[in-house]
């Protein structure tokens, strides 16, 4: 395993384009600038091939993505694959269709492409064995890996483990001091962690965003955990700004549109929330950290009264994460709204297994919303909550004899 994955992007092979030619020409250097600014929790070095031609096996990089474009009865066509160098072991390749008469079309499949080369090369590096002096790269790599692929409170405390020793290795690690403010900002958000605690935990994780903006002021990741910090703690005004900033730092980014989307949400402007989240949706592929988009999309639907949409979304987050408590209590809200008040009250049992002691006035403390419109919206959902049998007060605790 090393600290340092590498991979060099070797030129696009072009196959009977024509006069498409021009339109595909140069998909490398996008790939490399995504690649680049693509959300990740390790450092990568991303080559050029220094002599083309050469054999993979004598590339000075651990992975090479090749790639090849031709036209078929439908348009346009790319196929990319990444290898390892090594052992010429195909770990992964996907084809896609190029849509190239639309503007912006090249930067956005350059984008995907990217991000599910980092999911891949990610996938690899964690599955290497760690070496007898591991460096701060290697734990918040694994750590990243854990997080993104559970998303439930147990990944999060072993997540929130290897970012911390990432960081007692090197204090200076970006990836270690954001998975750090994502793992905490987790907790607390999602009631993961005692109530007592949300707050130093959220002062932690303000500390280690602040820190990574510091030390890569234009890094477009922490600018959207900033934002994602200023949501929790009701700064909406704040979150949104940090969120577009992030945007203009990197127009491609998943995360920090599917995050102005929730903080529009909050700010009572739902009805452009869904927009940004469907646009974020288009930028990733089906992996696991997917299943927060649909969440987010169905929490956006949910506020306009689209029930309907919001119950096929939750449904989509279930199902690309089981493990992830949080959706049954929403979808419980949406089924009734659907008039299926049976798997209503199913989806709230699943959850009150978790948190048995749910309240009204808990949550309201919990997650206040300070936006007139947005109350009335969350109000129409704890309405739902009420005819399901959750109670104002939480019941009192049971005592031993």
């Amino acid at each position: 395993m090393m600290a340092v994955p590498t991979v060099v992007i070797l030129p696009v092979e072009l196959s009977g384009l024509g006069d498409q030619r021009s339109r595909v020409v140069g998909m490398e250097a996008e790939i490399k600038v995504e690649l680049a600014r693509a959300l990740r929790a390790f450092d990568l070095v991303i080559r050029s091939p220094t002599l083309e031609g050469t054999p993979l096996a004598q590339l000075a990089s651990r992975y090479a993505v090749t790639g090849r474009a031709w036209i078929d009865s439908g348009g346009p066509r790319m196929n990319f694959q990444l290898v390892e160098t090594g052992s010429n072991r195909q770990l992964w390749s996907e084809s896609f269709d190029f849509d190239s008469g639309q503007n912006g079309t090249l930067s956005r499949a350059a984008a995907r492409i990217a991000r599910l080369l980092v999911i891949q090369i990610q996938a690899s590096e964690s599955r290497l064995p760690m070496p007898d002096n591991p460096e701060a790269g290697h734990y918040a790599l694994l750590g990243r890996a854990i997080y993104e692929s559970e998303r439930g409170p147990d990944a999060a405390r072993r997540a929130q483990a290897l970012f911390e020793k990432a960081l007692n290795l090197d204090p200076n690690s970006i990836p270690g001091l954001q998975g750090l403010a994502i793992t905490k900002v987790a907790q607390a958000h999602s009631g993961w962690i005692p109530a007592e605690l949300r707050s130093s935990a959220l002062s932690e994780a303000a500390d280690a965003v602040d820190r990574s903006v510091r030390l890569d002021p234009r890094n477009a990741f922490s600018h959207v955990l900033r934002g994602a910090m200023a949501r929790v703690l009701c700064e909406i005004d704040k979150a949104i700004a940090s969120l577009e900033f992030a945007l203009s730092l990197n127009p491609n980014s998943y995360a920090a549109l599917a995050e102005l989307g929730i903080a529009k949400v909050d700010a009572g402007r739902a009805h452009e929330a869904v927009g940004h989240i469907e646009e974020a949706l288009e930028l990733t592929p089906p992996e696991p950290n997917i299943q927060m988009l649909y969440f987010y999309a169905a929490y956006a639907a949910l506020h306009i009264s689209d029930d309907v949409a919001a119950v096929k979304w939750f449904l989509k987050a279930r199902q690309a994460n089981p493990s992830y408590p949080n959706t049954a209590l929403w979808l419980a809200a949406a089924y009734l709204g659907t008039g299926e008040e049976l798997a209503a009250r199913a989806s709230l049992a699943e959850y009150l297994k978790e948190k048995p002691r749910f309240s009204i006035d808990g949550f309201k403390r919990f997650v206040p919303m300070t936006n007139p419109i947005a109350a009335k919206q969350r109000e129409r959902i704890m309405d739902a909550w009420r005819r399901l049998g959750i109670p104002e007060s939480p019941p009192p605790e049971q005592i031993s004899p």
